[in-house]
């Protein structure tokens, strides 16, 4: 009772608030204009994600006076590491989409917020140095968060991943259970008005909505997740590390700079090369994620860490080779 309540509660009150976000973040100049990477038409208000934030944050605040009452009055350092960063980088996003800041300043606040994070994380790699532990989690961190921002790109897509991601952790993450669902709530909120089969976005998520919540998905999964299963929970969000990780490679390779803007990702291409809609797109993509889900929860079964990786990376080869045949290549 108190899950549905926590994920309707979440979704009742994002979906009453949005037309309030809407109507703000236009009075506050937050408007997505037309540039190389955009798959919109038209100047779009963004911003919609700070509902998600808000809400989020609140429920975490609200967990964390639970804890100190029903348990022995302590909370662990990390989950107020993990509150703390996940509400710098989402300051800082709101900034960046009302001026547009630098990639430095945005990558060094990103640092700030999560060196203390990652300092108060249980010792992962176990047979590695403290230190060197800490610093593959500090860069993997760091490139989640920017590869939940590069993956925003089409309408639903982002807000698809978060209610996907939400909805699994807190079946594989029973101390962020709380968070989990109402990450996935407040998603669907700011769903009704960022996707439809008939009408463009009325909102973006904006890079408010989308570093912070590449923040907090890393934060809860490098939590939980052991040595034995890190690769299992890293193949739950191979729909997007898969695709921005092969993309940023390849330009890379082509010796292109990565922070440009551009149309390279599977998902761009399958929009602008193929002809799908955004809507067929996030469906598509969200079949690929029903598949992981099911191949991560036998890996988990079975405690078949690399193997399940392995074959979760075949499962998004798939759609990925598909696209590539549809463009020609």
């Amino acid at each position: 009772m108190i899950d549905f309540l926590l994920v309707f509660g979440s979704f009742l009150i994002s979906t009453l608030l949005m037309g309030r976000i809407i109507a703000w973040s236009k009075s506050f100049g937050l408007v997505d204009n037309i540039n190389e990477r955009s798959s919109h038409n038209e100047p779009t208000p963004r911003g919609g994600g700070i509902i998600i934030v808000i809400m989020t944050l609140i429920a975490g605040l609200f967990h964390m006076g639970y804890m100190m009452q029903v348990g022995d009055g302590v909370v662990p350092w990390f989950y107020v590491a993990l509150l703390g960063g996940g509400a710098l980088v989402a300051w800082v996003g709101l900034l960046d989409d009302r001026y547009e800041l630098s990639a430095k300043v945005r990558l060094l606040s990103q640092c700030i917020a999560v060196a203390p994070a990652v300092y108060f994380l249980p010792h992962i790699i176990t047979f590695m140095p403290v230190w060197a532990d800490k610093t593959i989690f500090f860069l993997l961190w760091i490139w989640f968060i920017n590869l939940y921002n590069f993956m925003d790109g089409i309408d639903g897509l982002a807000g698809a991943e978060a209610v996907f991601l939400g909805a699994v952790l807190s079946l594989l993450s029973p101390f962020f259970k709380p968070l989990a669902l109402v990450l996935a709530g407040s998603t669907l909120g700011f769903l009704r008005v960022n996707i439809s089969v008939k009408r463009p976005s009325k909102i973006f998520m904006g890079d408010v909505g989308s570093t912070f919540l590449g923040f907090m998905f890393a934060g809860i999964i490098f939590y939980t997740a052991t040595w034995e299963t890190l690769l299992i929970f890293l193949s739950l969000t191979l729909a997007f590390s898969g695709d921005a990780t092969f993309t940023l490679i390849k330009r890379l390779m082509q010796g292109k700079k990565p922070w440009h803007a551009h149309k390279e990702h599977f998902y761009q291409r399958a929009v602008h090369n193929v002809g799908m809609s955004h809507t067929d797109v996030v469906i598509k993509f969200t079949f690929v994620n029903i598949v992981l889900m099911l191949v991560v929860l036998g890996g988990l079964a079975a405690g078949l860490g690399p193997w399940t990786f392995l074959l979760a990376l075949v499962v998004i080869a798939y759609p990925a080779r598909r696209i590539s045949k549809l463009e020609g290549k």
